[in-house]
């Protein structure tokens, strides 16, 4: 079909627009649709709960029933959410779309009255321009792409969904893991987001407030410690302290990240810090404890494995405790410090026996600096048989040359 030269732009335009416009309108449909279907769900939900409160009659539970009751309780939960994962899915598709449609729509509207005034234009009469509006958030100011954050999410609640399908071995085995390392990286995304003065929709910021929700209770009833990176758990809560900052000082923030949900979910976060605090401790103290009761002391190859475990493990304990304190989590008792103490000077022992070596262990040096800075901030913690120990095996003194004997060489140059 042949075109004006002047009206091709504006016909390729035009039916962007239409598709656009088509789009939108069926993306605002869907969302209708789904709004009224979840409106029948909770007053289906509601009508249940008013004849359940107005019967009286109570008859006992059989086995039966309470075995049907978990299975059921545990169906509801995730149908619950996958009804989360696929509105967040729903919700950040039609965000974008919408977002699309309203940038394009001022260009694409040409009507007959725009396509007068351009031809005005270039007649050579003054036509103000026109610019298509800024999207602007909810505090008016010009919003940011999102285009990392609304996927982030959507993992983030499909990773807390799967941990709290699964069973108990797969939990402690990287599904927790999994589910709130995605945690830190919204909650990253959402600082960045509320220090640049910029706010997340309400909708996704209640779904990343109920999926914390979620996430924490099911951490906080896991039998086993040490099932996560005391770092995850700790860069988790001060993300989320940051964020609660930010909601309260950033205008228009989503309520939901101030919410009392979002305080009591970071607070049982940081006790879990507090209770798994001394994990690595007190594996190093049992560990420590089953080799003093071996007739034999370990010798050789098995004493290097040993102090080479035990290395690695108090450098790890001792990074660990300090971010524990960056945090402001309470000192551990002095119950705990004398099993540091017992454990470093096991340490300092061990390696006094060992074998100087050519090259000093990268882990030993490490372990060495970090325990000296340990000592200087905790003072008369960390055993002097240790840091004496490390600092001859990380620097070892280099044999001297007997007094009063001199090479020929050395003699030469100090005679001429």
């Amino acid at each position: 079909m042949f075109l004006p030269p002047n009206l091709d732009g504006h016909y390729l335009t035009f039916h962007g627009a239409l598709r656009l416009k088509r789009d939108s309108q069926h993306t605002l449909a869907t969302l209708r649709a789904l709004g009224q279907q979840l409106a029948l769900t909770v007053d289906a939900a509601q009508f249940h709960l008013q004849v359940a409160a107005g019967d009286e009659n109570s008859t006992p539970c059989s086995q039966d029933d309470a075995d049907r009751f978990v299975t059921l309780s545990s169906e509801i939960k995730g149908l619950q959410t996958k009804l989360q994962a696929v509105l967040g899915r729903v919700l950040a598709q039609s965000r974008h779309k919408i977002v699309a449609a309203a940038t394009e729509a001022p260009p694409a509207e040409q009507t007959d009255k725009t396509i007068d005034r351009r031809a005005e234009t270039e007649s050579g009469e003054d036509v103000p321009e026109i610019k298509p509006p800024e999207h602007k958030s909810s505090a008016g100011r010009t919003a940011k792409p999102l285009e990392d954050l609304p996927t982030a999410l959507q993992i983030f609640v499909e990773a807390t969904g799967r941990l709290i399908l699964s069973d108990s071995f797969n939990k402690n085995n990287g599904l927790c893991s999994r589910a709130m390392g995605m945690c830190r990286i919204v909650a990253r995304q959402l600082v960045a987001l509320l220090e640049s003065e910029n706010c997340l929709d309400d909708a996704s910021a209640c779904l990343f407030r109920d999926t914390l929700e979620r996430l924490t209770e099911t951490v906080v009833g896991l039998q086993e410690g040490g099932v996560l990176s005391e770092r995850l758990v700790v860069q988790v809560v001060a993300y989320l302290g940051r964020i609660l900052e930010l909601a309260d000082a950033v205008s228009g923030a989503p309520a939901a990240l101030a919410s009392t949900e979002l305080r009591s979910s970071r607070l049982k976060l940081k006790r879990y810090s507090e209770e798994h605090m001394d994990d690595i401790l007190m594996t190093m103290h049992a560990f420590v404890q089953n080799a003093q009761k071996q007739k034999n002391p370990p010798r050789g190859d098995n004493l290097d494995r040993a102090v080479k475990t035990l290395t690695c493990k108090l450098q790890q304990d001792i990074t660990k405790y300090n971010r524990c304190q960056e945090l402001g989590l309470p000192e551990r008792s002095e119950e705990r410090w004398g099993y540091f103490t017992e454990v470093a000077g096991f340490l300092g022992d061990w390696i006094e026996r060992t074998a100087v070596p050519a090259i000093p262990s990268k882990e030993l040096k490490s372990m060495y600096l970090a325990a000296k800075r340990f000592g200087e901030k905790f003072p008369d913690r960390v055993p002097s048989i240790l840091l004496k120990n490390a600092k001859l095996r990380v620097h070892p003194r280099k044999p001297g040359k007997p007094r009063g004997k001199q090479s020929k060489t050395e003699h030469k140059e100090s005679s001429s």
